[in-house]
């Protein structure tokens, strides 16, 4: 038995990076993750995915595995690679309403129960999320900077332009990228928020479909952009262009469209009409790293995030408490979402807002540690933090625990404060004016891994300054600390 947990362990160090702080809750906090990822792993006869979470969602969920995929690319490329190709195996082919099945596009959910089994509900695989094929893109730029890993890119390569067919398709509708239920039984809103109340309008009433949602605005921008990018490398000059020119028009008219003057800040959305879904929502932070909004707007949107009726204490409501809709124990109406709080910091990151950023890594940490097993959950509630030692965050009842994107979400934060950029093609990590929260001193990354090399890193906080040191290379990999 000992012989076997030694070979575990040896597995893991190989397959996985690992982090060591000056601070042993966090540390376990991170041993958590690295634990609960391993846990959720599932391989199945069609690939290897992240099953979302227990006890709900144990199974392919489209989104969570692309989210998981982008949260974790530093802690292990090889996962986000099984991603890619397990979803790319269920791409939709044809036009199929029943599932809200379009060519092209990346699916939502995969089921393989009973009542899927028997066809009585779409969710055998089941395609109602507009954002996922977006997210593919996304994920699969990401993979390729890490990685440099041309086969790959070639073998998905088809995906990706049968990926661009139903973005393009998708765009011709209301000249954003929306949705419109078609099944009788699948999901009416089909964004990341996909409970019935979730997206409405600042009265309460429903958004009528077709609908527009920020950040899959954001998320297609940043798929036509950064597959543009891809494009190049496979010598596809005429397909970048097109794609360079679409996505530029989308956001022009996104900053007009979405911008609202009077609330300084980014509508939710958009109904059929046109009209602004004008609640103040968390939606707009995952805009901020895709680089949909203009410059003008960085700052402002980002501090209105820490405005009390946003900030909880414990991290970013879902939807400010000065909404009619507003609830904190709502499910997607005034909740806390860890992995959306790590989405948020990730784009401060890119702004160089690491005040902001260590705000959010601050209080979901100091949330960690008051919750069992120092493991963050699906959610919890938006009630506003009492600053008393013993009193933690209230819970969701119903809340996965574990669940896969927010056991992810300490590794996008950690990125997010040493503020690491991969460039895989150039064989350098690239380290921007690193900062650390004041309850970590020390962070030692090992085994951090970068096309076919390896590196070994310190960052340490010293009376000197900070101090980032390479401890050993395997490979090429150059660290380059910029100031």
């Amino acid at each position: 038995a000992f012989e076997k947990i030694l070979k575990q362990e040896k597995a893991a160090k190989e397959k996985f990076t690992f982090f060591i702080t000056d601070n042993e809750d966090f540390n376990e906090l991170l041993s958590r993750g690295v634990k609960d990822i391993n846990m959720l792993i599932t391989k199945a006869h069609y690939g290897e995915y992240v099953a979302a979470g227990i006890p709900w969602f144990t199974t392919l969920l489209g989104r969570d595995s692309l989210i998981i995929g982008r949260q974790t690319l530093m802690l292990c490329p090889s996962l986000t690679k099984n991603i890619l190709f397990t979803l790319a195996n269920f791409q939709g082919k044809q036009e199929n309403p029943w599932k809200d099945e379009e060519f092209g596009k990346m699916p939502h959910e995969i089921r393989f129960g009973e009542l899927a089994r028997s066809n009585i509900i779409p969710n055998g695989t089941y395609y109602g999320a507009v954002d996922s094929t977006s997210l593919w893109l996304m994920l699969l730029f990401d993979y390729y900077k890490w990685t440099n890993d041309i086969e790959t890119l070639k073998k998905l390569w088809p995906n990706v332009l049968d990926c661009l067919k139903w973005i393009l398709n998708n765009l011709k509708t209301t000249g954003y990228a929306s949705y419109v239920k078609k099944s009788a039984k699948g999901l009416n809103n089909q964004g990341w928020k996909n409970s019935d109340n979730a997206n409405i309008h600042i009265d309460g009433s429903f958004a009528q479909p077709p609908v527009s949602l920020v950040e899959v605005q954001g998320y297609t921008y940043a798929a036509l952009l950064r597959t543009a990018e891809l494009a190049e490398v496979m010598n596809n000059s005429e397909l970048k262009e097109k794609l360079l020119k679409t996505a530029l028009d989308l956001k022009k008219r996104f900053n007009n469209d979405f911008w609202m003057e009077e609330k300084q800040f980014f509508a939710f959305g958009l109904d059929k009409d046109g009209k602004q879904m004008q609640s103040i929502t968390s939606n707009p932070g995952h805009c901020r790293e895709t680089g949909i909004i203009n410059d003008e707007y960085l700052n402002t949107v980002a501090e209105r995030f820490f405005e009390p009726d946003m900030f909880s204490g414990w991290g970013i409501r879902t939807l400010s408490k000065y909404e009619q809709a507003y609830n904190p124990m709502s499910y997607h109406n005034g909740s806390v979402w860890p992995h959306d709080n790590s989405i948020i910091a990730f784009g401060l990151s890119k702004i160089g807002r690491t005040d902001l950023v260590n705000r959010i890594f601050s209080a979901l940490f100091e949330a960690a540690r008051l919750i069992e097993y120092k493991r963050l959950p699906e959610l919890f509630c938006g009630f506003s933090r009492t600053y008393r030692r013993i009193d933690p965050p209230v819970k969701y009842p119903l809340a996965c625990s574990p669940q896969g994107w927010s056991a992810a979400s300490i590794y996008m934060l950690i990125q997010s404060i040493l503020r690491i950029t991969p460039n895989a093609q150039k064989n350098e990590l690239l380290v921007n004016n690193p900062i650390t929260p004041n309850w970590i001193n020390y962070i030692k990354i090992e085994n951090l891994r970068l096309n076919n090399s390896a590196i070994d890193i310190e960052f340490r906080k010293t009376y000197k300054g900070f101090v980032i040191d390479v401890i050993e290379k395997r490979g090429d990999v150059d660290l380059i600390i910029k100031k």
